[in-house]
This record gives structure tokens, sequence and C-alpha cells, in this order.
């Protein structure tokens, strides 16, 4: 039987962040309503939410963001500084009405719950100033398969021509 198990705290930081997202050799999808270049203890060493980004993209994983606000000049131009692989490798798309929070890699593994890729969703700010947030882990193909899907229907526009924000969206389809 697959894993399926619900996570919250400290287990959903290790889950993504120490399983889910350097774990992906093919494609990596993340889904938020915020994002931030948090930093993240990986293996033992401190280092940027981008940086790791950039180093699956180093390692030819295909990596999409959908995000529900654009990213803040400082983040923009942190990608600008980690340079070209993230700068032109790195796929972002900016849904006003996204509010799903996913890490999903290579269809095999998958976070999905409340928490946004911040300080405070994924538990930086101190076991104390944390977000409580809660969420599924699973390996189930099925479930995955389906969530997949929906993201790819989100990123592929396919909700787009009858939105009612489209005016607003600053990537209309």
């Amino acid at each position: 039987m697959p894993e399926i198990k619900l996570v919250s705290g400290e287990e959903l930081y290790e889950i993504v962040f120490n399983e889910i997202i350097p774990g992906s050799r093919k494609f990596l999808w993340l889904a938020t309503s915020n994002l931030k270049n948090v930093f993240i203890d990986y293996h033992n060493r401190s280092q940027s939410f981008l940086e790791l980004i950039n180093e699956k993209l180093r390692e030819k994983v295909s990596v999409r963001i959908l995000h529900a606000s654009m990213p803040s000049k400082g983040f923009m131009n942190e990608i600008k500084k980690l340079g070209d692989d993230l700068e032109f490798g790195l796929e972002l798309f900016c849904c006003p009405r996204n509010h799903m929070k996913i890490v999903l890699a290579d269809n095999l593994k998958m976070y999905i719950g409340s928490a946004n890729i911040t300080g405070a969703g994924v538990g930086m700010k101190s076991k104390n100033k944390r977000n409580f947030e809660l969420g599924i882990y699973t390996e189930d193909k099925e479930m995955v398969m389906q969530v997949s899907e929906y993201f790819d229907s989100v990123w592929m526009g396919k909700f787009c021509d009858k939105c009612k924000l489209r005016k607003i969206c600053p990537n209309p389809i």
C-alpha cells in the first residue's frame, strides 16, 4: 500500500525540503499563494530555497512554480544574482486565483496542504513562531496523478478564458 500520512510542524518541513524537493529527478512542480526566498537547513548546511532550486535546475530537473502574487523585487533580484540556470530555467506562472499549496516530484511523491513557501509557512521563523500548518504526504500514484493533472490544467490556462480576474492577471492566456 502506498504511503499516505498527515504531516505538520517539523515533519512537514523535513518532508518538503529534505525529501521531496532534493529527491526530484525529472520535474518538480510547486504551487503556493505566497512565495519567499526562505533559508533552509539541508543536509546540515544552510541555503536558500532559490539555491536549492538552482541545484535542481543544474541537475536538469524541470521546475515550475505556480504562485498567486507577483514575487517581490528582492526575490527577482535573487534569481538574477544566482545566474542563468535559475533566471532562464525556472518557470514561474502567476495566477491570482491560485491558492493551492503543492510540492510534487516526478509524479511519484507529493505534499498537499496549507503551507505556503514562506518562513512562517515552512517553519523557518522558529518552533515558537511557526504557523500551524497541516498537509498530506503521499506516494499514492492515483492521488499524485490527479493532483498533477489539475496543476497542469491551471498551468496551461484551462480556466483562463472564463476567469473573472482576467483584467488583473499579469499573464492571461
